[in-house]
């Protein structure tokens, strides 16, 4: 695949924004079909990828990395006695600490089970650093770790905070699913503050059933000024949702969010046997960024059982010279998605659907090297593959060529943003070419 290529498929995923998102039909207003032609729909495409990109203007190297980073250096001189994990698992904990995070622990902890509510008791406490002396003094405290400690290098004083506390957990017994762990961490909070502002936040609440599985997790990381928010509910073991949003000063610009049905029972889920169709049947996804919102429904159970199905007819007909079935396989595919899903897209705001897209079977050609009696020949062929036309609803299709021209505009801004990512973070990041 050419350069050009290539950043014509990576306008397009950004323009239209991954492919699940969180969305909700209460309150909207009845589904309608836009009037304006593929044309004068990039006016509209253009200004919502803008207004994404301002979300990101003043994106910077987060306050918290230089106390981070100084606190991974200093945590080195944690004496073993006072920290009953060495001070790089202390750090790895808290650094790493989220959800089932025990197996990160396991190797550390000789092996053993990990245990949140046991690690907490025996290093409960205030860590205060003593930079002239490059030591640590700990003091008495419940229901907490916390360590205390200068935000670099340069500040003399103990003005940065880094706690974890409000631990809960339930005793594990299904150890079928859980065979490193002796429990699971129900509520979780961790804070990083400098001078008393919050820097970083990170939250969890869990809820498990009787097989402990989890029915409803939950959490929120502030990485100042983005917060994130992620939510998963089990229902009946039958039903799964999963919500996901980013905001920046409180204003929301992306959600991401998909709901399941199928069969989650402890039984399917402990089975390693088992196959995904066993587990999932239907899928209804979704991604909302700015007000374009992009809507999928698919029958999974069906169309993954009939993949298989064309895998198993087309297995002795693979060319595996050209790593390819013939084109009637592509076809039958093509077939399957279009009778087991569909994905539209919408303005968010007015529930206007603007456009649809249509699996299709892309072809170009290609080649490659043949070794015969000493000589390399050159064997063109066709190469097949599943790809994806956007049909707006004035009956223009369009492939991603569709982006070539009308977006100047918010190229510009995404380039200002990847110059910046490469000035703050060392790196090198090609900007787009259009």
């Amino acid at each position: 695949m050419n350069y050009l290529v290539k950043n014509r498929a990576f306008l397009l995923i950004l323009l239209l924004g991954a492919v699940f998102s969180c969305h909700t039909e209460n309150n909207n207003p009845p589904e309608t079909q836009s009037t304006l032609t593929a044309e004068e729909q990039k006016v509209r495409l253009d200004q919502e990828g803008i207004d994404f990109i301002s979300h990101l203007e003043n994106l910077e190297k987060p306050d918290l990395m230089d106390p981070l980073v100084y606190f991974i250096e200093i945590a080195d001189y944690i004496e073993e006695d006072q920290f009953v994990l060495s001070s790089k698992v202390a750090r790895d904990f808290i650094l790493s600490s989220k959800q089932h995070s025990g197996n990160a622990l396991k190797s550390a902890v000789n092996d053993d089970p990990t245990s949140f509510k046991k690690i907490m008791n025996d290093n409960q406490g205030i860590y205060t650093y003593n930079k002239i002396n490059e030591t640590w003094k700990k003091t008495s405290a419940t229901g907490k770790i916390e360590f205390v400690f200068p935000a670099n290098k340069s500040t003399n004083t103990n003005n940065t905070s880094f706690v974890f506390n409000n631990l809960s957990t339930i005793t594990v017994t299904n150890y079928d699913l859980y065979e490193d762990l002796k429990d699971l961490p129900k509520t979780l909070d961790v804070n990083l503050k400098v001078d008393n502002v919050l820097k970083y936040g990170y939250s969890i609440s869990n809820e498990y059933n009787s097989n402990d599985i989890p029915t409803k997790e939950s959490s929120t990381l502030v990485i100042d000024p983005y917060t994130f928010t992620e939510e998963y509910r089990l229902s009946n073991d039958k039903n799964v949702t999963f919500n996901s949003t980013m905001s920046s000063n409180n204003s929301v610009f992306m959600t991401i969010g998909a709901t399941s049905d199928g069969d989650f029972t402890n039984s399917l889920l402990s089975n390693d046997d088992i196959q995904e169709e066993d587990i999932v049947k239907k899928v209804n996804a979704f991604v909302q960024i700015e007000n374009v919102e992009v809507l999928g429904d698919l029958d999974f159970k069906t169309l993954a059982i009939k993949l298989k199905e064309l895998d198993s007819e087309y297995e002795s007909q693979y060319n595996y010279d050209t790593y390819q079935y013939p084109k009637s396989y592509y076809d039958n595919c093509v077939s399957a998605y279009k009778l087991n899903g569909v994905l539209k897209m919408k303005f968010a705001d007015k529930n206007e659907i603007f456009a649809t897209l249509v699996p299709y079977v892309s072809s170009e050609k290609d080649w490659y090297y043949e070794y015969n009696n000493g000589n390399y020949n050159t064997i063109e062929y066709t190469r097949n593959e599943i790809s994806f036309k956007v049909e707006f609803t004035d009956g223009s299709k369009v492939d991603d060529s569709y982006f070539d021209s009308g977006f100047v505009a918010f190229v510009d801004k995404l380039n200002s943003i990847i110059r910046k990512i490469n000035n703050d973070y060392d790196e090198n990041v090609d900007e787009i070419d259009y």
